[in-house]
């Protein structure tokens, strides 16, 4: 509690009236100003090498003595801000570590052994309450099992009507959730050193429309889903980490869209006859594609074009471009010119 506060929390007893000293979380608003103070004192270091929810502390790193310099920070917080842990609770130096019902490791993300012995011995349902909590249970390692909304239809329909009824189908789709459950995969974590496509779009279009989008918060939906968590990579290359520091400008959240739910920007990037190219005819300008190898400010830049992209310089259809704007040429029957072109992928 903040020193002079105190009396906000006064509450009436037989004995007296009494007052909290540090913030109780059986108040409404606790939890998120504890996720908030969570927040900001370990801003730093979220999404680098440290995770936090509540107070749970997840630091991961690539070798012990990083490990230990990164613990090193994260206590000095602790100190700094008079925020304790409780040494019982705490796991050092573990390769394997239970965070928020998952099983994480190296590896990658698998499903807690204790909730997969809880789901396989569950009793058969007998009335709505249970098929609620075995379908709450079984709802959070969805992304496990293999087509599992197809599987769990039957035990779903048992919760509409407000009447219980457990048919066969359900029965069926009970142990066959049992199963699956133990046979559920191991998570591979993403990787992070593929080339992004669609990650360069994103700050295309962040660049072009940063004059409205700096003011506000928003939302981006992108359909590659691995983007969702780019900002937690710590080890990324050169031209990642550039584009991952432009982010920070910005106040908005990534959030995953399949190409079946988007179907409009699905179709244009699939179906070329949908895509238009736009371009540009102007009497004589094909004749421009003689003058680059004579031209004194870019023959240079041409010839090492013709072999491969020269910095943001690059070849199209006999022309040169900077990025997307057409390189004109000094010329007395030429005036300035900037010639943008749409073209399909």
């Amino acid at each position: 509690m903040r020193l002079g506060d105190e009396w906000k929390t006064t509450f009436k007893t037989r004995d007296g009236l009494y007052e909290w000293m540090v913030m109780p979380f059986g108040f409404s608003n606790t939890p998120s100003m504890f996720m908030r103070l969570m927040n900001y004192v370990f801003k730093p270091f979220i999404g680098r090498f440290a995770v936090v929810y509540f107070d749970d502390i997840l630091v991961f790193s690539q070798d012990v003595p990083q490990h230990v310099h990164h613990l090193k920070q994260v206590f000095m917080v602790l100190r700094e801000h008079k925020l304790f842990a409780n040494p019982s609770k705490c796991h050092f130096l573990s390769e394997e570590v239970l965070f928020l019902g998952y099983l994480i490791s190296a590896k990658g993300i698998r499903i807690d052994e204790s909730k997969v012995s809880a789901i396989t011995t569950w009793p058969t349902p007998t009335n709505l309450h249970d098929i609620r909590s075995f379908h709450g249970l079984a709802s959070f390692y969805r992304r496990f099992i293999q087509n599992f909304r197809t599987i769990v239809a039957p035990i779903t329909d048992c919760l509409k009507g407000g009447k219980f009824e457990w048919t066969p189908a359900a029965n069926g789709a009970f142990e066959e959730l049992k199963k699956r459950v133990t046979q559920a995969p191991v998570l591979a974590l993403h990787d992070f050193h593929v080339s992004f496509q669609e990650f360069y779009a994103i700050i295309r279009s962040l660049e072009y429309w940063r004059h409205y989008l700096l003011p506000g918060e928003f939302i981006l939906f992108s359909g590659h889903q691995a983007l969702r968590y780019i900002n937690g990579q710590h080890k990324l290359n050169p031209r990642h980490a550039k584009w991952v520091e432009l982010l920070q400008d910005f106040s908005f959240v990534i959030r995953h869209k399949a190409g079946s739910a988007n179907t409009v920007a699905d179709a244009l990037s699939r179906r070329h006859a949908l895509t238009t190219s736009v371009r540009l005819q102007v009497e004589g300008f094909g004749n421009f594609r003689a003058l680059y190898p004579d031209d004194s400010d870019f023959r240079d830049v041409w010839v090492n074009c013709r072999l491969h992209p020269v910095h943001d310089f690059t070849i199209h259809d006999g022309y040169l471009f900077k990025e997307l704007d057409y390189v004109y040429l000094k010329a007395p029957f030429v005036t300035p010119l900037f010639w943008r072109v749409i073209k399909a992928d």
